[in-house]
């Protein structure tokens, strides 16, 4: 039996297509870090997947090689330090990951090459943090649009088909090469999605940081986010 907030997931993103199990030890390593409402989806539905890979929830240490990489030298690892940890991702793989120490959540954007959140001063509930971010969610929340701002997973779905556990779709010539021209259904196609995030990172010099409150960020960290 679903939780009503899983049950409020399917209905907005669709029906669960994949269920992959957490282990227990995964469990055991977050349970005392990420939000209750997280860990119980994980032990209802796993990293389930919604929607043939609209959504699903990550295993956070096997994508930590990947946090890491695009956090590497930006003024979040510079502002923050602390602890990023990968939650869940898009059919585009848009990363959702979670910084402990303020409970502030980011998106890894790589199909631009950047980095978008705003931070948090770790007052709010673990619970409260992570399900506003990655569990209120709906489909188009997770959709991409083209060229022409038009949705493309449908497309990319009836193109490639839908995806596997471990495949994201990718734009072949990708966005860092081409610009706005690779936001087009013709150069969609399916990759593995640990290593074609690893492949996008390495395009470009440095992921963009858009902080959108970047004043009060440089002013907590001069003071200290724990400070009170």
């Amino acid at each position: 039996m679903y939780s009503s907030r899983l049950k409020m997931m399917i209905e907005d993103l669709g029906p669960i297509t994949k269920m992959c199990p957490v282990p227990v030890e995964i469990i055991a390593q977050y349970e005392s870090i990420l939000s209750p409402t997280l860990i119980e989806i994980w032990k209802q539905a796993g990293f389930c997947q919604f929607e043939h890979g609209a959504y699903q929830f990550v295993n956070p240490t096997e994508w930590q090689p990947v946090v890491d990489a695009w956090l590497a030298g930006t003024e979040y690892e510079k502002q923050l330090g602390g602890h990023f940890y990968a939650i869940s991702r898009t059919a585009f793989n848009d990363l959702y990951i979670f910084h402990v120490e303020t409970k502030s959540h980011l998106t890894i954007d790589p199909v631009c090459g950047q980095i978008t959140g705003s931070i948090e001063d770790g007052t709010d509930e673990y619970d409260t943090a992570i399900s506003s971010f990655t569990i209120a969610i709906n489909q188009e929340k997770v959709d991409l649009g083209d060229i022409n701002d038009k949705p493309l997973f449908n497309r990319a779905v009836k193109k490639c088909g839908g995806l596997g556990w471990n495949d994201m779709y990718t734009f072949e010539p990708a966005y860092a090469l081409i610009g706005d021209a690779a936001l087009d259904i013709k150069y969609v196609n399916k990759a593995n999605a640990l290593v074609q995030m690893m492949v996008l990172r390495q395009m470009i010099d440095l992921p963009r940081s858009i902080i959108f409150n970047m004043d009060w960020v440089k002013e907590a960290a001069r003071q200290g986010f724990n400070d009170e």
